[in-house]
């Protein structure tokens, strides 16, 4: 998922790092090899919106 993420222009954020955002920017974040944030950052003016997901491992 990390490499689709990149191939799509996103970047990836260290959680431990100060990050810059740029209006516009596309970002990830993992943690523990078993997750995975990805976002874009908007215009803050407008507030923002979320949507989340969860999936199991088949065992």
């Amino acid at each position: 998922m990390a490499s689709r993420l990149e191939d799509s222009g996103f970047q990836k954020l260290d959680e431990a790092q100060t990050w810059s955002l740029e209006e516009g920017g596309r970002y990830y974040v993992t943690r523990n090899d078993s997750s995975i944030v990805a976002f874009t950052r908007g215009n803050l003016n407008q507030g923002f919106r979320m949507t989340g997901t969860h999936t199991d491992s088949p065992s």
